[in-house]
């Protein structure tokens, strides 16, 4: 293989890689300043048990320079593969998750399953100030959100510039049978 070819290749690995990687980025300091911040929202505050629940996430650059971020090609469908999102209960527990959350974040299928997943990813850039939105359209695919009670939801990606881990506020919300 070219030079060219494996430095290609691996900048495209670089980019690709998301926040779902098993690695341990260090938080975002005062001495490790991020390039990027991260700020979700919900339609509403309580959902009936079952129902889907949405969250938008907003990503801004607050660099001084361009940075490049790597995406789901079909965004409408795929932030839970660009942000690991963290869901607590009411005791600070992490709900059950459900068979696709656990094979998301570990890679791991249950004993006696096997599921292939699929999807496409692009790289983009984003000019200092600027926002790229992106939705996630059922936090409930990846934990069992069907006991009533309240919850948070936060989500976190790894910053494409520092390699630290970025966190975004938190929201509450309430299941109601």
């Amino acid at each position: 293989m070219s030079t060219l070819l494996k430095v290609l290749a691996f900048g495209f690995f670089c980019v690709g890689s998301n926040a779902y990687s098993q690695s341990a980025a260090p938080l975002a300091s005062a001495s490790t300043p991020a390039s990027i911040s991260l700020a979700i929202s919900s339609a509403q505050a309580v959902y009936k048990s079952g129902v889907q629940i949405a969250i938008q996430v907003v990503l801004t650059n607050v660099s001084r320079s361009d940075i490049i971020l790597g995406s789901g090609a079909k965004a409408e469908d795929q932030g839970e593969l660009d942000f690991d999102v963290r869901v607590l209960n009411e005791k600070s527990a992490r709900p059950s998750e459900t068979k696709y959350g656990h094979k998301l974040r570990t890679g791991e299928d249950a004993p006696g399953e096997s599921t292939v997943m699929v999807g496409s990813y692009m790289t983009f850039t984003v000019p200092p100030g600027k926002t790229f939105s992106e939705k996630i359209r059922d936090v409930g695919k990846l934990d069992n959100l069907t006991v009533p009670g309240k919850y948070t939801i936060q989500v976190e990606r790894t910053d494409p510039v520092s390699h630290v881990k970025v966190k975004s506020n938190v929201i509450d919300i309430t299941i109601e049978k």
